[in-house]
Formats: C-alpha cells, structure tokens, sequence
C-alpha cells in the first residue's frame, strides 16, 4: 500500500508518449474499508496521478496524465444518496503542461480528503478509504449499460406512446373533418330548404298580390 504525501503522485512506471486507457471503475467495500479500483488496459505505459479534495464543493478530483476513458467523457449519476460517491464527470484538461484525464466525483460525507491510499496490481489502481458500512459495490460499465437500457426502453415506450397518440389525434381529426363534413351538407340542405320554401312563399305571395289586384280593379269597375 502507498500513501500520498504530496498532491502530485507518480506511480512505478515512467509515462509513455501513448495514451493509457482507463477500461473501468469498480467500487467495492468491506466491513474495514471501501476502494475505488481503475482497470487500464495494459500494466505497461502507466500514467502519473493526483489527487485533491475540495471541501467546499465535497469534490474529489482524479487525475491521470495522458489518459483516455473507455466510456468516453461526461457526468455518470452513481448513487444520489451514497455517502461515497454520487456522480462522476470524466473530462480532459491541460494540467501543468500535460494533458490530463480528470475524474471530479460528488462526494458524501464518507470521503472527506485527498490523503487517500494508492495501490498498484498489475493493471488495477486503486484508491482506497476506511470504512465501508452500508456501502453499495458498483461498477460503472455495467451502472451505465443498465441505465441506458433503462433509456432505451423508456424511449422505446415514449416513441409507442408518442405513435398512439400520433394514431388517435389523426383518428380524431378524421372523425372531427367528417362531423364538419355532415354538419357543412346538413347546413347546405337546410339552406336549400329554407330558399325552397322563401321561393314558394315569395310565388305565393305574388299570386296573392296579383288576385288583390284584380280584385280591386274589378271594384272599381
């Protein structure tokens, strides 16, 4: 086991000019201490490592010169209630002239400092913090596989629920155009009818207005 004295930490081997990858995060517990393991992809060509706390922010931060991450960069939700680790942002940026993989992880209240012991087995990095009751053992690939098909499902059943209602807005604007339909050839009846009966009344009352007038000049004979 090696603890760090220093916020910059070198492991045994030198950096090389090719990346290392980091293949995965695993997280495990015991009744004595938790451990946060990275998996590279090879023992050789190893990166330098640092570590440092924000006690403001409760942010642990992880860097790893000339790194890449298999699951790529970005913010992994973990656990919101964990008293270890919350979430995770995985992002590249320029540190003292070399470029740095960080890890920046929400942290609770079981992860309080950056004076946290390192361990090297083979390919496996691990970083190590006392205690571990109650912890829940992780790992992130499969964290992250099982939220995505939890989202693909999701949206698998969003795009059928969003097709269903697609299918009935376009069944209810059928049945709406053929309501309209009626209603517009039931009016343009009623409207033919009520002309049909102004065009009777109007004959009727011109033959009404005719007779009249013959009546009256017959009177006046």
């Amino acid at each position: 086991m090696i603890k760090n004295k220093l916020i910059a930490l070198f492991l045994f081997v030198a950096v090389a000019a090719n990346a290392a990858q980091i293949k995965d995060v695993r997280f495990n517990c015991d009744a004595k201490k938790c451990a946060m393991t990275f998996q590279f992809a090879s023992d050789s060509d190893l990166p330098t490592f640092f570590q440092k706390y924000d006690a403001k922010t409760r942010r642990l931060t992880l860097g790893f010169s000339a790194t890449t991450f298999a699951l790529g960069e970005g913010v992994f939700d973990v656990d919101a209630s964990s008293e270890w680790v919350k979430a995770m942002r995985v992002y590249k940026e320029p540190f003292r002239g070399t470029d740095f993989l960080k890890v920046e992880m929400a942290v609770g209240s079981a992860i309080s400092s950056d004076k946290n012991a390192i361990a090297l087995n083979k390919s496996d990095f691990t970083l190590s913090f006392n205690g571990g009751k109650n912890a829940k053992s992780w790992t992130l690939s499969k964290l992250f596989a099982d939220r995505k098909k939890a989202a693909d499902k999701q949206a698998a059943l969003d795009k059928k629920a969003a097709e269903k209602a697609a299918l009935e807005e376009k069944k209810r604007a059928a049945e709406e155009k053929k309501a309209a339909e009626k209603a517009a050839l039931e009016e343009k009846k009623r409207a033919a009818e009520e002309k049909k009966a102004a065009e009777k009344q109007a004959a009727l009352d011109k033959k009404a207005a005719a007779e009249e007038k013959k009546r009256a000049a017959a009177e006046e004979k």
